[in-house]
């Protein structure tokens, strides 16, 4: 039988995430929301362990920046946030309940995707 599949946290995805990325993540850590998997290959990621608290002492001007896509996918995630400028990562937000169908008062702009 296979072994489960276990979460890793790697410091070099960390290091990579561009700096408004890693102040979203810096801002969750404070609040109680620590990092709990990174990947590359599906995507370059950084899942945090509840989709709240997050941006909760962010700069106006860091925000600016960031936009969410919701994912709504309870296959995947409750939604991701993303940097305008550096998109090869994403923070994503996990559901944490089954309830869970937004992400209210974020405040971002939606990313816009190409269609």
């Amino acid at each position: 039988m296979a072994s489960p599949y276990t979460p890793q946290v790697l410091q070099d995805h960390l290091d990579a995430l561009c700096p408004e990325l890693q102040a979203v993540v810096v801002d969750a850590i404070a609040t109680g929301n620590p990092v709990v998997e990174t990947w590359r290959g599906f995507g370059q990621a950084v899942r945090l362990r509840s989709p709240r608290p997050v941006l909760t002492a962010t700069a106006p001007s860091l925000e600016a920046a960031l936009r969410y896509r919701p994912v709504n996918d309870f296959h995947y995630w409750l939604g991701e946030i993303h940097c305008v400028h550096h998109p090869e990562w994403c923070i994503v937000l996990p559901y944490a309940a089954p309830d869970d169908d937004r992400l209210p008062g974020l405040g971002l702009s939606p990313l816009q995707t190409d269609t």
